[in-house]
């Protein structure tokens, strides 16, 4: 198990390495976004995309490649008024950490097969409902169910 843990952290680490971080906030900074949907429009696979928690974002969002979406801020959580939808595709990596979503999250099937699955972490969200087709491999972790 030891190998195995040594071995993932190498493999994240590498496949991290070229990755770029992309801002969204309000700041009017050079560099940044002031939309997540603008933010993943310009993102290349496995780049990390880091959101200001001091505003509402109203924007529906849509993901169809590997990225980490993440709260700039440790602790606190980005706010969507809006929807999130992943369209999983083979061998896809998603990570969503520190999200807020006053809508549904939906993860929608793209690989074919148990050998292709698409892997989907959310980590620390808060959400109204929840959907996973098959081949999504899901990985829910410390988030809340806002709705009844």
């Amino acid at each position: 198990m030891k190998k195995f843990i040594t071995s993932l952290l190498c493999v994240s680490t590498i496949l991290t390495a070229t990755a770029a971080d992309i801002y969204v906030n309000n700041s009017g900074q050079t560099g940044t976004y002031t939309t997540i949907s603008a933010a993943i429009a310009a993102s290349a696979p496995g780049d990390r995309i880091f959101v200001s928690p001091y505003e509402d974002y109203t924007e529906n969002l849509t993901i169809s490649q590997n990225m980490t979406i993440a709260s700039a801020v440790a602790g606190t959580s980005f706010s969507v008024v809006g929807t999130l939808t992943i369209q999983g595709t083979p061998n896809m990596d998603v990570r969503i950490i520190g999200g807020a979503f006053s809508g549904n999250i939906l993860c929608q099937t793209g690989a074919t097969g148990l050998n292709t699955m698409a892997d989907v972490y959310i980590t620390d969200c808060d959400f109204s409902s929840f959907d996973a087709q098959e081949f999504i491999r899901v990985h829910l972790l410390f988030c809340e169910l806002t709705s009844s």
